[in-house]
């Protein structure tokens, strides 16, 4: 228990700092949204080459995939039906309801409490979940935004996004060996070792810029309530009956696991949800998908680790 308060107190400390950033004008917006290209970019990808690199990948974990991306379009499914009820109809129901910050967010908060070496029974979640969105949620907003087609030349170019050109490259070297293969070659140890580098500052930073992006109108406090009540009403009783009645029969459930897929549920939507929404319908929904996130943010912070202390 002492070490769980321990890693509580490391993520308030490093929200904090990052909150601090930002009030105290030490960090410009513009300087925020480089760190935040060097993460998604960089560091990120190099956290889930190395947690598939390591872990232990079983035939279920494949069906897994499937399972995730099918819970997904579930998710969408269900918030387009849920929209259709008048008090709880909002237009940005549909965008806030589907997807999740799977790797801004959820890999900082799983990696704080758990580490490098338990988090594949994490980021395996994030495999049926960046497929879907990458290739189906992401490029049809797109699509709707720019009135486009869809060409073949767009969809190679998702495909080529670092986070999932690093799942893929970590289940390759894990399903084939690599990494023992290339061992004994001093430059692959300098190679990994650099990339084991780039990890380990992956979770603060990302911290960091968390706490440095919370902004929140109070002016939007009553929609935000509510997008965010629906969104977890949404994502909870779909991904919870899925798990119960489907999941747990493919992977038996475990305390970790377990932990993993909550984690996986109670964050927030996408990062890019608020671009999209002041594109598509407008800058005022688009400021209010911003509060949203950011008030969706903090009930994360607040029910993860009240989770993680009374587990």
């Amino acid at each position: 228990m002492s070490q769980m308060i321990s890693q509580m107190i490391q993520v308030i400390l490093l929200l904090a700092i990052g909150r601090t950033l930002r009030q105290k004008d030490i960090l410009s917006n513009e300087a925020a949204k480089g760190i935040r290209k060097i993460i998604i970019n960089l560091t990120l990808p190099t956290v889930l080459f190395l947690s598939f690199v390591s872990m232990e990948l079983s035939k279920e974990y494949y069906l897994l995939v499937l399972l995730v991306f099918v819970m997904q379009s579930l998710f969408l499914g269900t918030s387009l039906l849920v929209n259709k009820i008048k008090a709880l109809h909002h237009p940005l129901v549909p965008f806030f309801s589907t997807g999740c910050s799977f790797a801004f967010i959820g890999i900082p908060f799983f990696l704080a409490v758990y580490g490098l070496e338990e988090l594949g029974q994490y980021t395996i979640l994030g495999v049926g979940h960046e497929l879907f969105v990458w290739m189906f949620f992401f490029p049809g907003l797109h699509l709707t935004m720019h009135q486009e087609k869809l060409s073949l030349k767009k969809s190679l170019k998702v495909l080529t996004s670092p986070v999932l050109m690093a799942m893929a490259a970590g289940i390759l070297f894990n399903r084939f060996q690599l990494n023992s293969l290339l061992s004994p070659s001093m430059v692959y140890q300098g190679i990994y070792m650099t990339v084991e580098a780039l990890a380990r500052i992956t979770s603060p930073l990302i911290l960091m810029m968390i706490g440095f992006g919370i902004q929140f109108s109070m002016a939007n406090l009553k929609d935000s309530l509510k997008l965010v009540t629906v969104r977890l009403m949404i994502i909870l009783g779909v991904g919870y009956a899925l798990k119960v009645f489907v999941i747990d029969a493919v992977i038996p459930p475990t305390p970790i696991f377990n932990h993993a897929f909550f984690t996986f549920l109670v964050i927030p939507p996408p990062m890019v949800i608020p671009m999209f929404a002041a594109t598509l319908l407008s800058k005022e929904q688009g400021d209010l998908a911003s509060s949203a996130m950011a008030l969706h943010t903090v009930v994360s912070i607040v029910l993860y680790m009240a989770v993680v202390l009374l587990r």
